[in-house]
């Protein structure tokens, strides 16, 4: 019985510092996606090509045309 709480604790643990790391991830994920964004923005407002947009942000060119001035 000890030893199943002592294993039931640790698998919790183990879990949860999964979880925390995948959140962090995903984090700077999705704080990369958004500065990338604001720099398709800026330079659809100094004109630059849709293509070159795509290459310098690593957006797709779907994701540059949806965005709305």
């Amino acid at each position: 019985m000890y030893d199943s709480g002592i294993k039931a604790k640790w698998d919790y643990e183990n879990v949860m510092a999964f979880a925390e790391e995948k959140a962090e991830t995903r984090g700077i994920q999705k704080g990369e996606h958004n500065k990338a964004l604001d720099i398709a923005i800026r330079m659809k407002l100094a004109n630059f090509p849709i293509d070159q947009i795509s290459e310098f942000t690593k957006l797709t060119i779907t994701e540059i045309e949806t965005i709305q001035l």
